[in-house]
């Protein structure tokens, strides 16, 4: 009597996954047969066996054949935890959608305590931009803990979007890949220079001076300073920034003509105006968001305020009726005038700025329209290509502009909970963020006493 197969291989087996042997007593004679298995008679001498390994432990399997052990049993299997992917968990600050700064040092932790057997592989890129005009693989340093997770530091060397990936024996786990969006490490509003080096009554030539930039609160960024003049020739000699490690810097420096002085970084400096003549400046805001108002103060030398006006200049009207990235957003395509039932007529291909691709979700409705869905990742613009049956319809390609940002006009509120409520029964509505752009959602209920609130993310953008 003989026994065989891949259940009673050594290695290769893993919990909760179903293997089988065959047990041939053709040449065996009659005999009952003992095993611990699921045992099918095959009706020509063979017997089909399976079972199911319950636990990653080391199993042994007995077969008999009239109260006698065959040949090379008792078997001795070593089960394996399997390979779960979808149970690798990801958390931790270097994940988060907003807070990162460039720069700073971060880190997020992989859980594969529950994952089974598997190697983890992980990528960190940046969007291009951040540190050159393509794309760019970040460092990082991966530590093994010894609870079966893994601690990833990085950081991030400029401000931007990234994206991590995350794998599992090969295998992409359902969190990625992750986007994120790294901020400025730093705020120009929060600088401030002051000292006698800066007098407004003015410094006297060829005598040394300084002057004190404090940047606390205001991040990390390089600071430097230009000295103008009035000819082309030495501004200034002994020209000396000294970091004295407490968030201020002393700028020395000994004026060899006549200058005006300006501290610059990574933050905005001053503008030299000519007197007696209209001036104009433009501030661009693209990047900037859906939030916020342009301010402007012109201060003249004796520091009285000088008279200016502002516009708003739309340069582009397509650019108007933006989208924002990673928020989805759609359109419809009118095809009635073909079809009234649908079908699969509707193709489009959505170009990034960076030429690769974004996917999108066609939904045919049935009545000759389709609905097309797609989430931008990338700012700038984007062209949008429809067709029909392989024909460009009318103005495609279609161009549009991706930003950075949110629109709070665009959140729409409804719901029963919203007209009236009931005490101590739960009273619900609906915000629809969709199309609103990236942003964290605030609630706030106010009454004669307090009321417990709770928040579902439905996962379509409400």
């Amino acid at each position: 009597v003989k026994a065989y197969g891949p259940g009673l291989q050594s290695t290769g087996l893993a919990v909760g996954k179903p293997t089988e042997f065959t047990v041939d007593a053709k040449q065996g004679g009659k005999a009952p047969l003992k095993i611990v298995a699921q045992v099918r008679d095959n009706g020509n001498g063979t017997y089909a066996c399976s079972y199911t390994p319950r636990k990653p432990i080391k199993h042994t399997v007995m077969v008999s054949w009239g109260g006698v052990n065959i040949p090379e049993s008792p078997f001795r299997m070593n089960i394996g935890a399997g390979c779960h992917p979808n149970k690798v968990k990801v958390s931790g600050p270097g994940v988060a959608k907003t807070g990162l700064k460039a720069y700073e040092p971060t880190y997020f932790t992989v859980d594969c305590a529950e994952a089974g057997q598997g190697d983890i592989s992980i990528g960190i890129k940046c969007a291009p931009g951040v540190v050159g005009p393509a794309e760019a693989d970040i460092d990082f340093d991966i530590i093994r803990n010894d609870n079966d997770t893994f601690t990833v530091k990085y950081t991030p060397p400029g401000a931007g979007s990234y994206t991590i990936m995350v794998l599992f024996a090969n295998q992409a786990i359902p969190m990625t890949p992750i986007r994120i969006k790294v901020d400025p490490s730093h705020d120009a509003s929060k600088v401030k220079a002051e000292g006698p080096g800066l007098s407004r009554s003015g410094v006297e030539l060829c005598k040394p001076t300084h002057f004190t930039v404090n940047t606390k609160g205001a991040g990390k960024a390089k600071l430097d300073c230009q000295f103008s003049g009035p000819t082309k020739a030495e501004v200034v000699k002994d020209f000396e920034i000294i970091n004295n490690h407490d968030n201020t810097h002393t700028v020395k420096y000994t004026p060899v003509q006549q200058v005006t002085a300006t501290p610059r970084g990574p933050w905005e400096g001053g503008m030299d105006m000519t007197v007696g003549k209209d001036q104009e400046v433009t501030v661009k805001t693209k990047g900037a968001g859906g939030q916020g108002k342009v301010g402007a103060k012109v201060t003249g030398p004796a520091g009285k305020p000088v008279a200016s006006k502002m516009r708003a200049v739309r340069r582009n009207a397509a650019q108007v009726a933006c989208v924002f990235r990673e928020a989805t957003t759609d359109f419809t395509v009118d095809a009635r005038a073909l079809t009234q039932k649908g079908g699969n007529h509707i193709k489009t291909l959505i170009s990034n700025p960076s030429g690769s691709h974004t996917d999108a979700l066609i939904t045919d409705l049935g009545d000759g329209t389709y609905s097309v869905e797609y989430t931008p990742y990338e700012e700038g613009p984007h062209s949008v290509e429809v067709a029909y049956d392989s024909s460009p319809v009318p103005k495609s390609p279609f161009r549009v502009a991706v930003t950075e940002g949110c629109d709070p006009c665009r959140v729409r509120v409804h719901g029963p909970g919203l007209k009236g409520g009931i005490t101590n029964k739960a009273n619900k509505f609906t915000v629809e963020t969709r199309g609103a752009g990236t942003g964290g959602l605030g609630l706030a209920v106010e009454g004669p006493s307090e009321a417990k609130m709770s928040c579902t993310d439905n996962k379509d953008g409400s």
